[in-house]
């Protein structure tokens, strides 16, 4: 977690005669590193793997996240037959439908294709492939591919690092999360209009895949490494989404087009909202701790360690409360996810109360909120401090 892209310059090693005993030396990084683990890190993962010793446990049974889903997957299909009229209903019916079917477009994402992402459900390459496709690429019509490079690489790499994360905004975004941003006048309204762009989040990475993963070849400040064809990712996937969600409805079902169009909106907006609030308040929020708030790495190195970073960049809330761990997909243990993405959400209950314990004994502050609504007024209260005019330079 700790291994960073640099640019390496080759070069001879100075004292052989051999062009190849010295390969490289990597003497410019083009993201910044974390200080090495002082045993931090080491101690949670004993203390992890005690846990899964004594229980027996596996860290990644599949079974927890598939039996999850068999409700939410019939109720996918029924607010679906609802929402398109297959099943006769009244128009309120249809529209509390359309916000089912927004949710249950959500859920997959953040229980299975969310493990997937991370290799945390079940032991197959196969089985990750299989969660993730089916949830997110023709289910909701975005790309596995994109959200691998965002959240996988990015984003759990380089949490809250301005620059690095693909998460956090760059220039010429209505949004300003860190100091370092250059500040504008429109940003000081950013607490009241940021939550309601947020409805816009499904829809925006529909699109997003396409205009800066295959065109322009970045998602964020990542690279992208392509490891299937665009023929594949464009065109079957997002023509797949687009017939059942479009063009059956209007085509054969024979929707009109202002009913369909205003239960459309209704659900994709549940789902945008649903997905933003979630993942804003877990890391962007006036407790969190961003490793480049006030000024770039210096010399291309954090003043932090890795482990640490996510205990520090993140917050939790609504510990022990089921509904919100089932409705949120676990991001409510959000710390407990950033230091052990690999292992199954399922078990996070259970690991949290272990991370607490070696934070304390390491005093470093691990936050956890009491409800998600206290998390979501500390994120608004991080929007209307950023929003507002940025300190003096000084020499």
């Amino acid at each position: 977690m700790a291994n960073h892209e640099a640019k390496v310059t080759q070069r001879p090693a100075e004292h052989s005669h051999h062009p190849f005993v010295q390969i490289g030396i990597a003497d410019d990084h083009e993201f910044p590193t974390y200080q090495k683990d002082d045993g931090f890190y080491q101690e949670l993962c004993d203390r992890v793997k005690e846990y899964f010793d004594e229980t027996g446990e596996d860290p990644k049974d599949w079974r927890y996240g598939a039996l999850r889903m068999i409700p939410v997957f019939a109720l996918y299909a029924l607010s679906y037959c609802l929402v398109q009229g297959l099943i006769p209903a009244s128009w309120p019916v249809r529209v509390a439908a359309a916000v089912v079917f927004g949710l249950c477009q959500v859920l997959p994402l953040l229980h299975v294709m969310h493990d997937a992402s991370h290799t945390a459900i079940g032991h197959s390459e196969t089985g990750y492939k299989f969660w993730g496709q089916l949830t997110l690429d023709w289910m909701a019509g975005a790309s596995m591919l994109s959200w691998h490079h965002q959240h996988t690489i990015g984003h759990h790499v380089y949490t809250n690092v301005y620059g690095a994360d693909p998460d956090l905004p760059a220039g010429g975004e209505p949004r300003r999360f860190v100091e370092r941003q250059r500040w504008a006048s429109i940003y000081q309204w950013q607490w009241l209009y940021m939550p309601v762009l947020y409805g816009l989040l499904a829809m925006k990475v529909r699109v997003d895949d396409v205009l800066f993963v295959w065109l322009g070849g970045m998602n964020g400040p990542i690279r992208v490494n392509y490891y299937d064809s665009p023929l594949f990712r464009v065109f079957a996937v997002k023509g797949g989404w687009a017939a059942y969600r479009i063009l059956i409805p209007l085509l054969v079902l024979g929707v009109p087009f202002k009913t369909w169009l205003a239960l459309f909106i209704i659900s994709e907006l549940t789902s945008g909202y649903w997905l933003a609030w979630n993942f804003e308040v877990s890391h962007i929020s006036e407790h969190t701790f961003f490793p480049t708030m006030h000024e770039a790495a210096k010399d291309g190195e954090l003043p932090i360690t890795w482990a640490k970073a996510q205990v520090l960049t993140g917050v939790e809330y609504g510990h022990q409360n089921t509904l919100t761990t089932f409705m949120c997909g676990a991001l409510n243990y959000q710390i407990v996810h950033h230091l052990f993405p690999s292992v199954s959400q399922y078990h996070y209950p259970a690991l949290a109360p272990i991370v607490m314990d070696v934070c304390e004994k390491h005093n470093v502050p691990f936050r956890v909120e009491p409800s998600f609504a206290a998390a979501f007024h500390a994120h608004l209260r991080h929007l209307y401090n950023m929003g507002r005019k940025g300190r003096a330079a000084s020499l």
